[in-house]
């Protein structure tokens, strides 16, 4: 993600959409002024087109997108709370 634009995003279940909807994984960054992560994305165009999908909608498999929000959530309690 060095070189790329970064899109930050703070919503559990839109990083969950775009992680398991669009297929791309954000890195998690805890906010260094409140207790919160952040799921960062490389900007592509995939990343727009699942915003864009999430925004107007989109229907998904219910139980992928709920195993998605919890693994993520899972992922963010980890850095949350984790090892610092």
């Amino acid at each position: 993600m060095d070189d790329k634009k970064i899109f930050r995003v703070r919503s559990l279940y839109l990083a969950s959409f775009l992680s398991f909807h669009a297929n791309l994984q954000p890195i998690l960054e805890r906010h260094p002024d409140i207790n919160d992560i952040d799921f960062l994305f490389d900007s592509c165009d995939e990343l727009y087109k699942g915003l864009r999908e999430f925004n107007d909608g989109a229907l998904v498999d219910a139980k992928a997108y709920s195993q998605a929000i919890s693994d993520l959530r899972g992922q963010m309690i980890q850095k949350k709370f984790g090892h610092r």
